[in-house]
């Protein structure tokens, strides 16, 4: 594999991880929500909301300055779908 190719497929590659981590940590915030909305309350939910602001902070790190085929300050651009 030449270099080229090498940094195209890890540009897919690094995109499409800030993806799944952003779609997680949204999916997390919305069982919180739901749980908070049903009068679920207390050490766990408190807990989950602090791993869940941690876990957003560590992906805004990802490979910076800038990592190929993401941008961690962009979370709505969608990566190479090919």
């Amino acid at each position: 594999m030449s270099e080229p190719e090498y940094l195209m497929n890890q540009k897919k590659i690094n995109g499409r991880l800030c993806q799944v981590d952003w779609n997680l940590i949204s999916a997390l915030r919305e069982v919180v929500a739901a749980l908070k909305a049903s009068g679920t309350s207390g050490e766990h939910i408190q807990k989950a909301d602090h791993l869940i602001e941690l876990a957003d902070k560590i992906s805004k790190t990802v490979a910076i300055p800038d990592p190929p085929g993401c941008s961690p300050r962009d979370r709505t651009a969608a990566p190479d779908a090919s």
